[in-house]
């Protein structure tokens, strides 16, 4: 009886609750809804000689012409050995040229349109160099791009064990288009424009990436569009019925990465209480400079309609635009600018003029709707902030060289005498600041500070500091350039956001006068529908943690996105081949685990965990070992020995690598070839070409520059092993840091700081790459995946090699690790036999090809996987240069092995290594120290675990994790 109260409590004051939530949202909807007012606005910098905006602005005053040749695929002038297809289009598979020859065209601007189509079994992007008369008319010319285009795969979207929707696969788009060349960032929708006359002769193209099949070349004068007063001559609003759209329903969309999203709100078809539908475009994605998707509007006669947007623009206090294309084509002028203004609910957007007049659209049956991410009005606003940026961190950098970190209180700097200009320096870049901040304002149309605003103006006030007193500026560097919260920070975060346009789109309407559907439910619906969601999730079987007597459970450390598609190809694959049934879960942290296993509620399987979690579950008895499992030896067989060292304690293996962090050399081939600079093979080569980048102020980044003050293992071990040292002594009971190779490593990494003055932090080797401060280093394959889809500005201008290395024993040592996420047993699995055949099935190089591919077909190749399972990534579709680099890289492989007690090695390193970088301290004495901590901890975990009595005495041998035990358990078995 009295639980029964306490449940009535419970639930009253739960209801009570959701009516107090919803009550106050409609109140904070109705009393704080601001009336935008966005206002287009000219806005022009100085642009970086070479540039295309200079390009641009040196042929402001070109005219246009009426010329247009179009040049088909049998007159293209090829390279020697290439051949015209049958069906007259050239089969581009080959890193060459393809030339055409100008006759005498009038003077003018032409853009450069292709007719071609990508081809499906490859999904790299489209790259080209353009070059006319074999000169590259502006940088962006060198990495010009072509869109991809993508449809959805499947023709109607699937549905978990649940009920909820799983992602759609999608293909390459299988037909000819015609496209215009464009920027790498393609930031210009019209495409990249070159400057013709009568006396050039020749326009080539290279390619750089991607395969395609390319039918003509097309020089086309650049056509102004007609304003909306001439385009709506004549036009009468036609009378029919609202025809409504589903916005996820696309026909085509020109990245993979565009997919539908996710929304429970009341009122987005299709909608459910209790499922997940995939209702929505634009959550996560539809928001970068270019993209674009295309729907198919049937209206059952041609007439002129109006359209409108059922959207959502979640980035507060800001505007964001789109360009409307209808059958490719531009209808006017003012289509080119469409403004989407921030909502805290959905709105319908019908789309106008300034003046609130609805514009009209002149449709037929089966005329397509393109809406592109438009960021043109921001290109300038973003190259003023990337122009501050790096000037305020070029400075910083003088002023590092100058004080040299050092930053007493008792030293009076005199900052006027060894920059005469700082004063003015400071000046610019508060004005500067000012302007884009007034620019913004403007486009956003609001009267509040946007995120963009408000971090821009706290840079500013960061200045306004500095200026008041710059001989403090040496001690103040947290306020100009370094760190997380300086002025340059908060700067360049920015850079890309501002020109990143999100929207959330639900649908869309083609209509006449006739009344569009409320965008949101109302108070009470709202009320209901949140009632009954909060009863569903006491039955829906999603919520569930339990599972069937006859299902093993996976959990798995990775986004929904790639549950779904685990839980999809282990249903339609694995259960079908099988008859094992598992369920699939979320686990948000893997720490959970230790947890889960002391309530005996743990998974059979878990996936996605981190490398370090099978040593240290493994040794306290949590797992199973998969030493003893049948046929385990046939597993490793698809590794590199070296990758299973993490998974092994005392002879038994708790683990399998599931991904892999590789580590190559990242560099921009367009600076080393300005600097005349070679890819540095070995470390002495790299201190060679040190003096010439910091004469540039530049420098070279290796990841003990992570801006982290603990030095990892995966930072400070590579040197260590490149150099021959050691970390424990060959019984594993202490530390051996003292080995005289080991202190040589050490030594060098101190004197890349004390010597050849490397930054002692990088907030971001990404950006530092990108924008040409630090263009060369050491990435990781976070990095690296990075440069592949955030950094299209330098597209074709950057390569990977193998890490530098030490010349030793007659071979250049370029040890480095890798180790990066597992998958683990439990052991007090009821099920361990039909467990272990999963994790067979999983890591076997054939699942392994069909989920990296799954991954791209279905979210883009932004998702790309990096499985540890060697036969499957040699035939993963990644550029093959670097895979077979990275392939070669992985050879080198040398991971740390795990002892009880090895994290205090770990932390003592770093210690050391800060010790004698930042307080100048001996490296010998101070090593001396830290093994006596070392050793103390160790032997206090020798002791836990059984290895040592309580005076340090042997009890048992201790086996350090080597490649050749792994070798040991396979070759045994052959």
């Amino acid at each position: 009886m009295k639980l029964n109260i306490k449940m009535r409590k419970a639930m009253t004051l739960t209801l009570a609750g959701l009516v107090l939530i919803f009550g106050v949202n409609l109140l904070i909807h109705v009393f704080n809804r601001e009336t935008p007012n966005p206002t287009f606005i000219e806005y022009e910098t100085s642009a970086q000689s070479g540039s295309y905006a200079a390009f641009l602005k040196s042929h402001a005053q070109t005219y246009a012409n009426d010329e247009n040749h179009t040049i088909p695929a049998p007159s293209f002038v090829l390279e020697a050995g290439e051949t015209i297809s049958v069906g007259g289009f050239y089969d581009w598979v080959n890193p060459t040229q393809v030339q055409i020859e100008l006759n005498g065209l009038n003077t003018g601007l032409y853009q450069v349109f292709l007719t071609y189509q990508a081809k499906s079994d490859n999904y790299l992007p489209i790259v080209l160099a353009l070059t006319v008369d074999g000169t590259s008319p502006y940088t962006e010319a060198s990495q010009a791009s072509l869109d991809t285009y993508w449809i959805e795969a499947d023709d109607t979207v699937r549905q978990d064990r649940y009920g909820n929707d799983v992602a759609v696969m999608k293909a390459t788009y299988d037909q000819t288009v015609r496209k215009p060349l464009k920027d790498p960032n393609r930031q210009y929708a019209e495409g990249l424009l070159v400057y013709l006359t009568p006396t050039s002769n020749t326009l080539e193209l290279n390619k750089v990436s991607g395969d395609l099949k390319l039918y003509s070349i097309e020089l086309v004068s650049l056509d102004t569009p007609e304003s909306y007063e001439t385009y709506k001559q004549g036009a009468t609003l036609s009378s029919i019925e609202t025809k409504r759209i589903e916005a996820e329903e696309v026909f085509l969309m020109n990245h993979s990465s565009i997919t539908r999203g996710i929304s429970k709100d009341i009122g987005v078809l299709p909608f459910s209480i209790s499922k997940l539908k995939l209702n929505v475009l634009g959550t996560e994605n539809y928001q970068e400079p270019g993209d674009a998707v295309t729907w198919i509007v049937d209206v059952e006669s041609p007439g002129y309609y109006q359209l409108s947007f059922k959207v959502k623009q979640n980035r507060q206090k800001t505007t964001s635009y789109r360009t409307l294309y209808i059958n490719g084509e531009l209808p006017f002028e003012e289509a080119k600018h469409l403004p989407f203004t921030f909502s805290r609910s959905w709105e319908n957007v019908t789309l106008k003029d300034s003046e609130g007049n609805p514009y009209l659209f002149y449709l037929s049956p089966g005329d397509e709707i393109t809406l592109m991410v438009d960021s043109t009005l921001f290109i300038e606003v973003a190259r003023k902030m990337r122009q501050i940026s790096d000037e305020m961190t070029q400075f910083g950098l003088e002023v590092t060289k100058l004080t040299r970190n050092n930053v007493d209180k008792n030293i009076d700097w005199d900052m006027e005498a060894y920059f005469p200009d700082v004063k003015v320096k400071l000046e610019n870049w508060r004005d500067g600041l000012t302007e884009v901040i007034t620019v913004l304002d403007t486009l956003y149309g609001f009267k509040g500070d946007s995120k963009t605003v408000s971090d821009l103006k706290a840079g500013r006030s960061k200045i306004n500091t500095l200026l008041n007193d710059v001989d403090e500026i040496p001690r103040r560097s947290t306020l100009l350039s370094t760190g997380s919260s300086s002025a340059v920070t908060l700067i360049s975060g920015q850079i890309d956001v501002v020109l990143q346009q999100p929207l959330v789109l639900d649908a869309f309407f083609v209509h006449g006068k006739t009344s569009l559907p409320r965008p949101n439910a109302g108070f009470f619906e709202s009320l209901s529908i949140g009632i009954q969601r909060f009863f569903a999730s006491f039955i829906n079987p999603s919520y569930s943690e339990g599972v069937e007597d006859d299902e093993i459970e996976v959990w798995v450390n990775r986004s929904r996105q790639y549950v779904d598609l685990i839980q999809r190809i282990t249903d339609g694959v694995f259960t079908e081949q099988t008859g094992i049934k598992v369920k699939v879960s979320i686990m948000n942290d893997d720490g959970k685990l230790l947890l889960a296993n002391s309530a005996n509620k743990q998974p059979d399987v878990a996936l996605g965990v981190s490398a370090w979690i099978p040593n240290d579950y493994g040794m306290r008895g949590m797992l199973v070992d998969l030493s003893t499992m049948p046929g385990f030896e046939d597993t490793l067989k698809v590794y590199n020995p070296e990758q299973v060292v993490p998974m092994i304690y005392d002879n038994q293996l708790f683990g399998l690598p599931e991904t892999e962090n590789f580590y190559v050399l990242v560099y921009r081939k367009d600076i080393l070839d300005q600097l005349e600079l070679n890819v540095p093979n070995t470390w002495e080569d790299v201190l060679d070409m040190l003096p010439v980048l910091e004469r540039y102020g530049m420098s070279f980044y290796v990841p003990l520059s992570n801006n982290s003050a603990l030095k990892s293992f995966d930072t400070t071990a590579p040197f260590i092993f490149q150099y021959g040292g050691k970390l424990y002594a060959d019984d594993g009971l202490t530390a051996a840091i003292d080995n005289e190779n080991t202190i040589q490593a050490m030594t060098f990494m101190a004197d890349l700081y004390r010597e050849y003055s490397l930054s002692y932090q990088v907030p971001s080797f990404f950006n530092s790459f990108r924008y040409g401060k630090i263009p060369v280093g050491i990435a990781d394959f976070g990095m690296y995946l990075q440069l592949l889809n955030a950094a299209s500005e330098i597209k074709g201008l950057w390569d990977i090699a193998l890490v530098p290395g030490v010349d030793r024993d007659g071979r250049i040592h370029r040890d480095m690790p890798g180790a990066q996420q597992a998958s683990i047993l439990f052991k007090k699995s009821e099920k361990q036999d039909d467990a272990w055949t999963f994790m067979q099935w999983w890591h076997s190089t054939e699942t392994q090809v069909l989920f990296s591919d799954t991954l791209i077909n279905t979210l883009g190749t932004r998702y790309l996987w990096n499985t540890a399972n060697i036969e499957a990534f040699e035939q993963l579709n990644w550029n093959k240069a670097h895979q077979s680099i990275i392939l070669e890289q992985w050879t080198h492989l040398r991971e740390v092995p795990k002892i009880p007690g090895s994290y205090m090695v770990e932390r003592e390193l770093s210690n050391t290594l800060n010790s004698v970088v930042f307080y100048d301290a001996n490296l010998r004495s101070t090593l001396t120290d830290s093994i006596l901590k070392m050793n103390k901890e160790i032997n206090r975990k020798m002791l836990e675990f059984g290895y040592v009595d309580t005076k340090g005495v042997p009890i048992k041998p201790f086996v350090i994790p080597t490649r050749d035990i792994v070798l040991r358990w396979v070759n045994d078995h052959e």
